[in-house]
């Protein structure tokens, strides 16, 4: 018996996609997801005459092809090629952020969270009629509803559909299964109600007048589906597309190693992340999410409380001014006068001062009782990247609402408590040349340089961007001998950079460094001989030492000397972390072996690094666990026990895993091993809803690869970050490095200190002027011109 016109769209109103498995918006999600990678703009270019780049979707993509009705997304969403751009050019940006280790610290992942969360609403308001169509093209219950009507019936059934949904009967079953609490998805029945009513061709006046007719009978229309939201529905869609929807194409990309040659070097100059720190360069499409790394300063006006009580503008104090610190006062070493690149600024709710995303503040709690965490920034893991040693000292985020009030001044109590009401965004990014300011003070017993600024309404005690050397006294002497023994040349040959432009040239040159400098310097045996030095200096010429240092950041005149000063900043960022572990675990081979001789893979845990976000930390013993991963293969091993002593801020480890059941990858394109790393509770098994996860280099046969794991919370919100480098060894060296570590001493350790910072010092004042000159032609500033291009090697 042929069923009628009205049972077919009976049929039709009661079709439904299954929430959850539904192969309509899988379809529609895998063809909006493949136009955004299809719309990867730009090529890249390279340092060499004549000798034109690839195009970033063959880099990034390089297995992109177009997917079934992708070719109907541009007339359904009428969403323009530059929208898919700029989607695509911000979640290429995140995923940057997230998987690499060197450039993330340049990349405002804020802002591109902001753009991606903005071009997704404006996504969900246009895809309507996108995932409507889709309905009747994709197998399933609807579309076979569709079929059994005809296109050719469609005005009829129109008809029929709305005044068998603006009927007594239809009103009465939602009430009743309102009435029965059996309606729990109201919402997903009704939008779809209104997706095929548009494929009927209703208007949208037609619907909403179904809306209101509804309402008129008392069933609660939801309120994501009400008039002027159904259309921008997005339950169908699932998850939003993220950095995710692109991690497995464009990893291999992100991460390459790509090296040049520049005329009369010794050795190439190789960039890991080269193509990242391509696509982000001036001129390029990623530019806009690029900076400088962050520096912790503040602009000119900010109020400084000098020792007799009386304010003046940080831009106006002067070394050997003394101003007032808890206890009393101290003498200012430095003002120290970085450039503002553009950098975001921002300031406390009811205050006009203005400060650096990583401006360290101090925590009342920590001020008074020298409880952990000690201090507060906007962006905690981003002063932890500038400032390695401050993670040590418990870092967290300078939000609203947590319970952690700052450290203010009092002219009566010297201290009070003072709660944040809120944090505002200057919504100027101003000029590349502005000035701003920051003090270095005389350094305490516990080599924290620290004072009182703020405006006219009340001060903060703050810590001065100047790293805490107490804690690392021989990474302190191998940094400094790498300072001494670079600086000079490197800033002589890097004399014709703009102002403007020398950080982003010394960080990219500095980057380049960050998988070479350790494994050449460290290649061959060295004579160890123990020469005194900072290492072995009696606790009270520490602080002579530490004068010693800030002194060198200025002219002979006495001003501030810019470009020092950078390339220290630089220099700490690189190298402040692998130096630190590279002495404590001195014994280490870094001898460089080929993937055919690897029979085994090394992964050194440096340090864990919380923003204070992970709460409820058990009080007792902890473990981090480590898993080697390829496909379903899961090699999984532990760290020896540690134990949160508050909260868990900072858990230093240096400590050494060995993975003998992975292997190199056997071709290119190969899946590739990742990692993933979870904090344990011992006592009850439990990992503790926050993991790190990264992908394996494809080649590590160099010797050495350093990188960092951001720590995720459940909801995949940034709770810190986890430092660790890898080698791959042969058996023989395996048994070499047991016997070398065994061997180890404290007066080796020290020696190796001395001996590395010298020999790395060489090793810059050689490689670094070429490479940076280099480099910056292709992950910099090459709009500018700085540096012709050269020829390739022959």
């Amino acid at each position: 018996m042929t069923a009628t016109l009205q049972q077919k769209v009976e049929i039709l109103m009661s079709s439904l996609p299954v929430l959850g498995n539904n192969p309509v918006a899988n379809a529609a999600r895998d063809a909006l997801v493949n136009c955004v990678k299809g719309a990867t703009p730009g090529r890249a270019t390279t340092p060499y005459i004549g000798v034109s780049g690839d195009r970033f979707i063959d880099i990034f993509f390089p297995r992109y092809g177009s997917v079934s009705y992708q070719d109907l997304v541009g007339a359904a969403t009428g969403l323009s090629g530059s929208y898919w751009r700029n989607f695509n050019v911000a979640l290429l940006c995140e995923a940057m952020y997230k998987i690499t280790s060197n450039l993330r610290k340049q990349l405002d992942h804020k802002r591109a969270e902001r753009d991606i969360a903005s071009y997704m609403g404006t996504l969900l308001s246009s895809a309507m009629p996108f995932y409507s169509s889709l309905l009747e093209q994709v197998a399933g219950p609807v579309k076979s509803a569709f079929d059994a009507i005809g296109s050719a019936s469609y005005v009829a059934a129109r008809s029929a559909y709305l005044s068998l949904i603006q009927s007594p009967p239809f009103a009465d079953a939602k009430l009743a299964q309102v009435a029965s609490g059996t309606w729990g998805n109201g919402d997903w029945e009704m939008f779809h109600h209104f997706a095929k009513l548009k494929v009927l061709g209703a208007s949208d006046a037609d619907i909403n007048g179904v809306i209101d007719y509804l309402k008129g009978q008392d069933v609660p229309i939801p309120a994501s589906v009400d008039r002027g939201r159904w259309q921008c529905y997005g339950r169908w869609f699932g998850n939003d597309i993220s950095w995710h929807d692109i991690q497995a194409d464009a990893s291999d990309g992100i991460l390459k190693e790509i090296c040049y040659v520049y005329p009369g070097s010794r050795w190439p100059s190789c960039m890991r992340e080269s193509n990242a720190y391509e696509f982000t360069a001036n001129s390029q499409p990623g530019n806009g999410y690029r900076e400088v790394p962050s520096s912790s300063c503040f602009k000119a006006g900010a109020r400084v409380v000098m020792a007799d009580g009386t304010l003046k503008n940080i831009e106006q104090v002067a070394a050997g001014d003394l101003v007032k610190v808890p206890g009393g006062s101290k003498e200012v070493r430095m003002l120290a006068e970085p450039l503002r690149l553009k950098r975001q600024m921002y300031s406390l709710a009811g205050h006009s001062f203005e400060f650096s995303a990583t401006h360290p503040f101090v925590l009342y709690s920590a001020a008074t009782a020298r409880q952990e965490p000690y201090l507060a920034a906007v962006d905690p893991i981003g002063l932890i990247d500038t400032i390695p040693t401050s993670a040590s000292l418990g870092v967290v985020s300078l939000g609203v609402g947590r319970g952690r009030q700052l450290a203010r001044y009092s002219a009566e109590e010297g201290l009070v408590a003072a709660d944040v009401a809120g944090i505002n965004t200057d919504p100027g990014l101003g000029s590349e040349t502005e000035v701003l300011y920051d003090l270095v003070v005389d350094f305490g017993s516990d080599g924290l340089s620290e004072y009182f600024v703020g405006d006219d309404r009340g001060q903060y005690l703050v810590s001065s961007e100047f790293p805490r050397f107490g804690v690392a006294p021989q990474t302190t002497e191998a940094l400094s001998l790498m300072l001494q023994g670079s600086a000079d040349e490197v800033l002589a040959q890097l004399a014709e950079v703009p102002e403007q432009d020398f950080t982003d040239v010394i960080n990219l040159g500095l980057s380049s460094m960050a998988t070479t400098l350790l494994p050449r310097v460290l290649a061959a045996p060295r004579e160890h001989r123990y020469q005194p030095g900072l290492a072995a200096l009696p606790e009270r010429h520490f602080h002579e030492a530490l004068v010693g240092m800030s002194e060198a950041f200025k002219n002979v005149d006495g001003t501030y000397n810019r470009r020092y000063s950078n390339y220290y900043e630089g220099l700490l960022a690189v190298f402040g972390n692998q130096i630190s572990s590279a002495i404590s675990l001195g014994w280490r081979s870094l001898q460089p072996v080929a993937n055919g001789d690897a029979t085994m893979l090394s992964v050194s845990v440096y340090s864990l690094a919380l923003d204070g976000s992970l709460v409820s930390v058990p009080q007792h013993n902890l473990a981090l666990q480590v898993q080697v991963c390829r496909g379903d293969a899961r090699f999984t091993q532990q760290l020896p026990a540690f134990q949160a002593r508050s909260n868990l801020y900072h858990e230093l480890f240096d400590q050494v895993l060995y993975f003998s059941d992975w292997r190199p990858l056997a071709e290119e394109g190969d899946a590739p091993w990742s990692f993933m790393f979870h904090i344990v509770d011992l006592q009850t098994q439990q990992r503790l809803g926050c993991t790190g996860a990264a992908n394996l280099p494809a080649n590590i046969d160099a010797g050495f690869a350093e990188q960092q794991a951001l720590i995720l919370d459940e909801q995949g919100q940034l709770l810190g970050q986890l430092g660790y480098d890898l080698r791959q060894l042969s058996d023989a060296l395996f048994v070499a490095e047991q016997k070398a570590r065994a061997q180890w001493t404290a007066d080796r350790q020290a020696a190796f200190a001395q001996s590395l910072g010298a020999a790395a010092g060489a090793f810059l004042k050689e490689n670094l002027p070429n490479a940076a000159k280099l480099l910056s032609q292709i992950g910099s500033v090459q709009s500018s011109g700085l540096f012709p291009p050269v020829n390739p090697p022959q």
